[in-house]
């Protein structure tokens, strides 16, 4: 198993701030008490109503009376904290647990909706000009139903989310709202394109920003903090079309998060989700570099994968990174794949293009709108075709698919990766997506592709967390006689 320690040591200091580093022990020689450690976070919010809880990114945050939380630039409290919300937090870690000292709400869109696509999959929605993709995980509020029913042409919706690596937004909350004296400005945030200062407009995506009016945030901030590149939010109103947004404000999300202390500050420990864009692996395929919400993440040897592999990076993969910032970059110390990654390859006993449903190993793989398919369903037949098909596990426990191709990987051998469910030493067994392998006779590597013995092949394997890849020959849709066994996290 790979080391789970941060790549540099000076960076591994300054994140858990700790004397220890320069030695043994949890406390300074000097008797003085440890301070607690600063972390920031970027994810999605989920808080049970009247709780003082909230968990971003899987990990829980205490709150107490000195908290500031802030929605819509606004001072509010813990208890208008809602799942599906996206923030910004700074908090500190004791090593006991965290407590929060400053989060800010981060939604991405108000305004009209001028698109619904209810047959598309995954449904979509369109806003100001912003295609937002919802999926099973999605919140709905305020809405009628409570569910992309309740999305119509024309009603007023905010939207919080995550942009994936084709500029979607992936919706986390869909929220009914009213237009009215309390909200009375839409809004929208992305990456300045196109600046025109001659013209006093921009570019957002697909929508032209037309600031001549606008003042600018935070305090002091002018037309000059403006460039190509940078983050802004944009408050003010969209035309019908929802194509061109008149700004009476316009707020820079760098100044902002530096006057709020949201900005990752060199050293600290940052934890981010996001989808995977811009990805370079090294030669060796062990280590490289990609971008999250525009922030390079760089990767290596000691990095941990957790619910997939290095293999499972890909172009817009969703991820969280837990780390440490060195300059202008996120160390990665681990990277957790919001879905469990899955590897299949063996002849499909099933095809049904036109319900987009391949199966293999008895499990049915679902494809939508956004799979890859390099090779087209109506091309592969059934008991014939071997396929290999890269996928992931959604809140159902559906299987869908990212990609599809034809493949003769790993020779005539069936192969499946996934997170093991159960290992029994003793029957000299693994269970993955309930396939039981059988490694009676298989040869074994860990997760540096270095031969291991059987022993130690159990040994690494942690149930509902460690990734295996098998190779073999299927005995049935249940059970399959593995010739290799690797670890993959």
């Amino acid at each position: 198993m790979r080391p789970n320690s941060l790549q540099a040591p000076l960076v591994l200091c300054a994140v858990l701030a700790l004397a220890a580093c320069g030695g043994g022990g949890g406390s300074p020689s000097s008797g003085a008490p440890v301070q607690p450690a600063a972390t920031t976070s970027f994810g999605v919010v989920s808080k049970a109503a009247g709780s003082s809880t909230v968990t971003v990114n899987g990990v829980a945050f205490a709150t107490n009376g000195s908290t500031i939380v802030r929605i819509d630039d606004n001072p509010k409290g813990v208890d208008d904290l809602r799942s599906g919300m996206v923030v910004k937090l700074r908090g500190r870690d004791d090593g006991t647990g965290r407590t929060a000292e400053r989060i800010e709400v981060e939604n991405e869109v108000r305004g009209n909706v001028t698109a619904v696509d209810a047959a598309a999959s995954p449904q979509t929605f369109t806003v100001g000009g912003l295609r937002v993709l919802v999926d099973n995980a999605t919140v709905y509020a305020n809405l009628n139903p409570l569910a992309f029913a309740g999305i119509a042409v024309g009603g007023y919706v905010e939207v919080h989310g995550i942009r994936d690596a084709a500029g979607n937004l992936r919706a986390t909350r869909v929220e009914g709202q009213v237009r009215d004296n309390a909200n009375p400005a839409d809004e929208l945030k992305g990456v300045v394109g196109a600046l025109d200062t001659n013209a006093n407009t921009f570019t957002l995506g697909a929508v032209t920003v037309n600031y001549g009016t606008a003042s600018f945030s935070p305090a002091g901030a002018t037309e000059a903090a403006l460039a190509n590149g940078i983050v802004v939010e944009v408050h003010g109103a969209f035309n019908a079309a929802g194509t061109v947004f008149t700004a009476t404000r316009v707020d820079i999300e760098d100044l902002e998060d530096d006057n709020g202390g949201l900005r990752p500050r060199d050293g600290e420990r940052n934890e981010t989700e996001g989808f995977v864009a811009n990805l370079s692996i090294a030669a060796g395929g062990t280590s490289g570099t990609f971008t999250l919400n525009g922030r390079t993440v760089s990767f290596s040897a000691s990095t941990q994968f957790r619910g997939g592999s290095v293999t499972d990076l890909a172009n817009n993969v969703r991820v969280e990174v837990d780390g440490a910032i060195s300059g202008s970059t996120l160390v990665a110390r681990e990277i957790r794949f919001e879905q469990a990654r899955v590897l299949l390859t063996t002849q499909a006993s099933a095809v049904d293009p036109t319900n987009r449903v391949l199966t293999l190993f008895g499990r049915s793989v679902r494809v939508n709108d956004l799979t890859d398919v390099r090779t087209p369903l109506t091309a592969i037949i059934p008991n014939a075709t071997r396929v290999e098909v890269r996928a992931f596990i959604d809140s159902t426990g559906a299987i869908v698919a990212e990609r599809i191709e034809a493949s003769n990987s790993g020779g005539p051998r069936d192969i499946v990766q996934a997170v093991v469910s159960a290992a029994d030493p003793a029957a000299r067994t693994v269970t993955l997506l309930g396939i039981t392998a059988f490694v009676n006779a298989a040869s074994f590597r860990d997760v540096n592709d270095q031969p291991i013995s059987e022993a130690q092949f159990f040994a690494a394997i942690t149930p509902n967390r460690t990734t295996v890849k098998v190779k073999g020959a299927s005995f049935n849709v249940t059970s399959l006689g593995a010739e290799e066994a690797e670890i993959e996290n």
